[in-house]
């Protein structure tokens, strides 16, 4: 009775440690992606006129040809804010090279911060509504139809067909960038998946424990020897 006591505590334990450990990686999962770690670009044109939207597309592919090597590499929003702020100069030097070149005089106004921005979309993917961290460039007057795109991570090599100051429709095969909703549904579908999982380490602890005392010393020492590739196993199908 007193080693069945035993084997128990150790099951209870493992399987409260292995627990910590798991859930912690689905919280850094659901954390990955959160307004306050994507840096969004945002160009808003002098007007709707037909020449103002093409020279905004003119400034974007500038703008993104120019800052996409800066942060495609960089893997921290730190760092990535770092060096947009040590660029908006630059920016502004390339819009308005651009502005320039088409014969306009606007001015262009180019500043960083916390916007908000209703839900958009994005080719196939789709940000909901919040304040994000953007880089904000505004030609002229800056009353027109305006575009942006997710500057960090680099995304901003998508190709976008429908316009993007309306709110988003979402469809099927759009992907939600950034949803506190679904991520708490699989928050809790992980905890409820791992507490299965983690009851057939029990019994996987158990059947050792049980084997061992049948088998005798020598028996023992192997039992021993095989619970760590056991559990080995359980771990894999954990994080399957």
């Amino acid at each position: 009775m007193k080693r069945q006591w035993v084997f128990a505590l150790a099951a209870g334990l493992i399987i409260v440690f292995v627990g910590i450990i798991a859930l912690s990686g689905a919280r850094q999962s659901v954390e990955a992606y959160n307004p306050h770690n994507l840096i969004r670009f945002h160009i808003v044109p002098h007007s709707n006129a037909k020449a103002d939207q093409v020279l905004k597309l003119r400034v974007r592919d500038a703008v993104v040809q120019y800052l996409t090597p800066e942060v495609q590499d960089v893997h921290d929003v730190r760092e990535a804010r770092r060096i947009v702020l040590k660029e908006l100069d630059r920016i502004r030097a390339v819009a308005s090279r651009e502005v320039q070149a088409v014969g306009k005089d606007y001015p262009v106004q180019v500043s960083f911060g916390y916007y908000h921005f209703p839900t958009r979309t994005y080719g196939s993917l789709q940000v909901p509504e919040g304040d994000y961290q953007a880089v904000r460039v505004i030609i002229g007057e800056g009353k027109g139809q305006n575009w942006w795109c997710v500057l960090f991570p680099p995304l901003c090599f998508i190709s976008v067909d429908a316009p993007v100051d309306s709110p988003a429709l979402a469809s099927n095969s759009q992907h939600i960038l950034v949803r506190d909703t679904e991520e708490e549904v699989q928050f809790q579908w992980r905890i409820r998946e791992w507490w299965e999982k983690s009851t057939h380490l029990a019994d996987v602890i158990a059947e050792s424990g049980s084997t061992a005392r049948k088998s005798g010393p020598k028996g023992r020492f192997f039992d021993v020897l095989k619970a760590p590739h056991r559990i080995y196993i359980w771990w894999g199908g954990l994080n399957a």
